[in-house]
């Protein structure tokens, strides 16, 4: 059974939120959804809790979809993230942050905290459902850790029939960059569409056996730091979902794009994936 954890602070974020675990959820008979609203001391009382809980429910959620409501007391990300491995979660799925205070937010929003330390992916929900996660763009390292975010992304049913664009942001120097040492800016140009071509050959024998099941499949090489390649993607292309990965746990974990977790839930302009791929390589001596 495939396991939906909808994190709920009873709010209209969390109907985002909650609203995408049914639209995954639809139409699968061996998926189910778990709505935790995580009880603290500024939030309201117990039995209101959950009456606004199963309220939030039937308002979002089709009566043919599997749904059980859930109110535990407690801190909110340490709960979900126990409730996430209790149920087997294929999916943690979190409304944006709402706004914080300076001393507030230094030390993260929950939704932060949970993709610093979650064992599955997590998905941080911007908009509301009202279509599929069709065009996806996969922000991928060139290297082993690209497979287990495209892995994770089949598993949740996400590739099959998509339209999917692989950003690939490299540190190889463009050829405005490069002094020339006595070669044209022909020759320039030429060795780099060499390298960049390596590259997107070396990325599409990697994942063509895991992301096959696309309706179609994109690849876009982009010199110089990934925020920047994503950021202008992202202006120059309407995607739905952004997917990516990320090494390390707690404080140490760092997206695969080279950015901490909270600048990307902050910035992304859309719904965020993130997918935990193992620990931060040690640095050679």
């Amino acid at each position: 059974m495939r396991n939906y954890l909808v994190a709920s602070d009873l709010s209209g974020r969390s109907d985002h939120a909650l609203a995408r675990a049914a639209e995954l959820a639809r139409g699968d008979d061996d998926a189910r959804i778990t709505l935790l609203h995580v009880i603290d001391e500024a939030g309201p009382a117990s039995a209101e809790a959950e009456d606004r809980l199963r309220a939030q429910a039937a308002r979002v959620v089709p009566a043919s979809v599997a749904l059980r409501c859930v109110t535990l007391p407690g801190d909110p990300d340490e709960t979900i993230l126990r409730l996430a491995r209790e149920t087997g979660a294929a999916l943690i799925l979190m409304g944006v942050p709402r706004p914080r205070r300076f001393l507030q937010g230094l030390a993260g929003t929950t939704a932060e905290r949970v993709l610093t330390a979650a064992a599955c992916p997590v998905a941080v929900v911007r908009h509301p459902a009202d279509r599929t996660w069709h065009r996806i763009l996969l922000a991928l390292a060139e290297d082993r850790s690209a497979l287990p975010v495209a892995r994770a992304l089949d598993r949740l049913g996400l590739v099959r029939g998509a339209d999917m664009t692989v950003l690939h942001a490299t540190h190889l120097p463009s050829p405005p960059t490069l002094r020339t040492g006595g070669l044209s800016s022909v020759s320039l140009q030429r060795l780099d569409n060499e390298a960049m071509a390596h590259l997107e050959l070396r990325l599409r024998r990697r994942l063509r056996p895991v992301l096959k099941a696309a309706g179609h499949l994109h690849y876009a090489l982009r010199h110089g730091a990934a925020p920047t390649a994503l950021a202008r993607m992202q202006r120059e292309d309407r995607f739905d979902l952004l997917v990516t990965g990320a090494r390390g746990q707690g404080a140490l974990r760092r997206l695969i794009l080279g950015s901490t977790s909270a600048e990307m839930i902050r910035n992304a302009e859309i719904d965020l994936i993130c997918v935990p791929v193992g620990p931060l390589r040690k640095p050679a001596i």
